[in-house]
Order: C-alpha cells, then structure tokens, then sequence
C-alpha cells in the first residue's frame, strides 16, 4: 500500500512548497483537530487530581518564589521588582522549553498515528504549541498575584502584550518545527536539544537582568537572538516596552527562521513519514 506522504524523488522545489504551505493552511483550517485534542490531553492527565492543571501552578509558584526570594539576596536586588521579574522570566522559558523539547517528538511520539491517519503534519505541531499556550494561561496567575502584591500595577505598555506574545510564539514555532523535523531523521537529536537548552537558559536574562552584568558578558547576551524574542514578550508585563531595535530583531529572526524553516519543510516533508 502506498502511502500518500512518501516521498517522490521526481517532485520539483517548487511543487514540493506548494504542497508544504498547504499542508499548514489545512492545518490552521482544520484546527478543531488539535485545539480540543489540546484541552483532551490536559484534561487526561490530571483526571483524578484535586486541582486539575493548577498543580503545574502551584509548582510554579514555589519555585518562583524561592528563586526569585533567593537571587535577590544573592545579586543584592530589591525584591519587590525582582520577584515580578523572576515570574514572567520563569514562567515564558518554561512555554519556550516545553515547545522545543516537545516539539522535538511532535512526529515521533506520533508516528502510529501519521502512519495510519491522513492528517496535516503541522497540525502536530499545532498541538504542541497549544497544549503549552494552556499551561502559560494558568500559569500566568503567578507573575498577575506577584505584580499586585508588589504594586506593579498595568499601564499603557499592557497594550503591547499581545504583539509581543504573539511575536514569541511565531518565533518557537518555527524553532519546535525544525526541531521535529531535524530529530525525525536524527534520533539522538532531543536530548541534544535538551542539554542545549540547559545551557541557553545561562546565556539569556532569564535569572538575571542584563543590566547585572559586565560589559564583556552583555555583549555576549547581545549577539543572543533568543534575548529579543523574549524581550518583546516580558518588557510589556514588567511596564518597560522594548525599544525599536528589540522589536525589529526579533521580527528578522522570525523571518528568517520561518524561511528557512519552511523551505526544510518543503524539501523533507514527504521524507518524514518514512524516516518514522
């Protein structure tokens, strides 16, 4: 039985594009497919847990508190600003994290069911990112109680937080897609990821502000792009917009990522259930 994915060897870049953009558009149409199999699987794994999801919450809270309680003591910074910034900074790697570790598996975990069910491949990643957009809405708790407590109260920058979220995920999009697609071929690939992430997490102001750090130690975070994307999203809760530069890089890495992601797309989607 010949599968319709398999790959043709005789099929041009151009058609081969074609075919992977639509494969994203049928994606985005038939998006009930993987907006309640999202809500489906956390409803799942909490089943028979006393407060659902809100464990991840709680979780969360705990650790924001006491890292961000004691990385104040140890950089000698006033809780009351660094405890809201220890919140959001926590609670975005953990959505950038999770997308990309996941995202990652995204066709691998799925392999029994893209084999058997004819399904747009994006739609599986689709679902990655927005089981995580589900735990970041019922995580987000954390930093609102945290900036009510230490009076950090919305202004006009709180217009810009959908823009800069919105900006975020565009950009772990296409990061978790390459990821899904390189470790289909590659199997050794997630816990490359993973060790990686362990060590971007050193390299971008999440535990600290940059402004904490030398000059030789900024220029460093500088030449990091991930420092951008998660500038436009964490400036705007913490009332400091991000400059004009911050947004257009993080506008060019989503650009590029996309192009560059899409054109692996095109060229090895019809490879990726055969490499399952």
């Amino acid at each position: 039985m010949k599968y319709k994915y398999f790959y043709k060897s005789n099929s041009g870049f151009k058609s081969d594009f074609l075919s992977g953009l639509n494969d994203i558009t049928q994606a985005f149409i038939n998006k009930s497919t993987w907006v309640i199999l999202g809500i489906s699987e956390l409803q799942q794994r909490y089943r028979r847990s006393a407060i659902g999801p809100f464990w991840v919450t709680l979780s969360m809270g705990v650790q924001t508190l006491v890292t961000g309680v004691l990385l104040a003591y140890l950089f000698n910074q006033d809780v009351n600003r660094f405890l809201p910034f220890i919140s959001i900074s926590l609670i975005l790697w953990t959505l950038f994290s999770s997308a990309l570790n996941e995202g990652a598996v995204c066709f691998t975990g799925m392999s029994g069911i893209i084999l058997q069910v004819n399904r747009p491949l994006f739609s599986y990643l689709l679902l990655i990112i927005w089981r995580n957009i589900l735990v970041f809405l019922h995580t987000i708790c954390i930093f609102l109680i945290a900036a009510f407590y230490f009076k950090i109260y919305p202004t006009s920058s709180y217009l810009l937080i959908p823009l800069g979220f919105s900006l975020f995920i565009v950009n772990i999009s296409w990061m978790a897609l390459l990821c899904g697609i390189i470790s289909s071929r590659f199997r050794d690939m997630p816990p490359i990821i993973q060790n990686i992430l362990n060590v971007l997490v050193w390299l971008t102001p999440i535990y600290y502000s940059i402004n904490q750090v030398g000059n030789t130690t900024k220029l460093i975070i500088n030449l990091n792009p991930i420092t951008y994307i998660f500038e436009v999203a964490r400036g705007p809760f913490l009332n400091s917009p991000p400059e004009f530069h911050v947004w257009l890089i993080a506008v060019l890495v989503a650009l590029f990522g996309w192009i560059l992601t899409l054109t692996i797309f095109a060229i090895f989607r019809n490879r990726i259930p055969y490499w399952l």
